[in-house]
C-alpha cells in the first residue's frame, strides 16, 4: 500500500516535471516568436522609409546598406525554416538589424546635409529679413536631423523644405541674387556673381556679416 502510494506520487512528480518543462519551452518560443515579429515589423519600417525617401527625394541607399538588408532578410526566412522561429537565427538577425540601423544612422547624417544643406544655408542669410517664419523652418528641418524608422518624420522632412522654399521664392529675389545664393551655398561662387545688384542687395538688408565667402584660386602651369 505504502510502496504504490510512493509509486504514484513518484509518476505525478514526473508528470508535473513533464508539464513545466512544456510549458517553459512554450513561454520561450512565445518569447521568440514575438521577438521574430517585432524584427519584420522594423525592418517592414525601414523599406518603407528608404522608399519614401528614393520616391521623394531622390535618395538611394549605398550598397553596404542594401547588402545588411539582404542578409537580414535572409536570415529572418532561415529563422522560420522549421515553422516556427528559431531562437539563435532570431537572435543572429537582431544583431544584424543593429547594424543596420547603426550604419544607416551614419549614412543619413550626409544625406540629411546634402538634401539640406542648400536650403539651410540660404535661410540663415534671409533671417533678418523674415526671422519668426525663418526660424519656424530650421526648427521644424531640424527635427530630422537623426536617423529614425518613423515615416512621418521624413514626410514632415520634405513639407518641410518645401514651405522653406516657398518662403524663399515668396522674398521675389532677383535672378542674379537667387544665382549668388545658390552658387554660394554650392561652394561655386565667383566674383563675377557678386554684381551690383548683389551687392546693393547685401547693403540694404544688412546682409554682410552673414555672408561668407570661401575663394579658390587656380594657378595655371
Amino acid at each position: 500500500m505504502i510502496i504504490s502510494e510512493m509509486e504514484k506520487r513518484v509518476i505525478d512528480m514526473g508528470n508535473l516535471r513533464k508539464l513545466e518543462d512544456l510549458q517553459a519551452n512554450k513561454a520561450q518560443q512565445d518569447q521568440t516568436d514575438a521577438k521574430y515579429r517585432i524584427l519584420v515589423t522594423q525592418l517592414d519600417k525601414h523599406s518603407e522609409v528608404m522608399a519614401f525617401l528614393k520616391n521623394s527625394n531622390n535618395i538611394s541607399q549605398q550598397n553596404i546598406i542594401l547588402d545588411e538588408i539582404q542578409a537580414l532578410i535572409d536570415e529572418l526566412r532561415k529563422a522560420v525554416d522549421s515553422g516556427l522561429a528559431d531562437k539563435d537565427d532570431v537572435k543572429s538577425a537582431d544583431g544584424k538589424f543593429t547594424s543596420l540601423q547603426v550604419d544607416s544612422k551614419k549614412n543619413w547624417q550626409k544625406q540629411y546635409s546634402d538634401l539640406t544643406g542648400a536650403t539651410v544655408s540660404t535661410l540663415k542669410v534671409i533671417s533678418g529679413i523674415e526671422s519668426e517664419k525663418v526660424n519656424e523652418c530650421l526648427d521644424k528641418i531640424k527635427q530630422a536631423d537623426t536617423w529614425t524608422l518613423d515615416l512621418n518624420t521624413f514626410k514632415n522632412l520634405s513639407k518641410s523644405l518645401e514651405s522653406a522654399n516657398e518662403l524663399i521664392d515668396g522674398l521675389g529675389l532677383d535672378p542674379d541674387i537667387v544665382t549668388f545664393l545658390q552658387n554660394m551655398n554650392s561652394g561655386k561662387a565667383t566674383l563675377k556673381d557678386l554684381s551690383d545688384k548683389v551687392l546693393n542687395w547685401i547693403r540694404e538688408e544688412d546682409l554682410s556679416g552673414r555672408i561668407k565667402l570661401s575663394f579658390s584660386i587656380g594657378l595655371r602651369k
